[in-house]
């Protein structure tokens, strides 16, 4: 099972990595708009997401509105779908 921190964390890594978001701004309540994603740019955090932790989540879902613990919680969901038995 993959953990809420490990997406942070990954999440954390793509916005100050391949988006030179700093460091600073980054807090869960933070809006991907207010650090600086557009909606392509949320589109390629879905992405990278999607690609890192194999899961499906509909990246027509990625809006800038969302706050990074929003776009967390939905990757986690999508993990905890996949990996639940019936």
């Amino acid at each position: 099972m993959i953990s809420t921190d490990e997406i942070y964390t990954s999440a954390t890594d793509f916005l100050t990595g391949h988006l030179q978001v700093s460091h600073d701004l980054i807090t869960p309540d933070a809006t991907l708009d207010s650090l600086g994603c557009d909606s392509l740019a949320a589109v390629e955090l879905f992405l990278h997401l999607k690609g890192e932790f194999t899961v499906d989540v509909d990246e027509g879902k990625a809006d800038p509105s969302l706050t990074l613990a929003q776009t967390v919680a939905l990757f986690t969901q999508a993990t905890n779908d996949t990996t639940a038995t019936p």
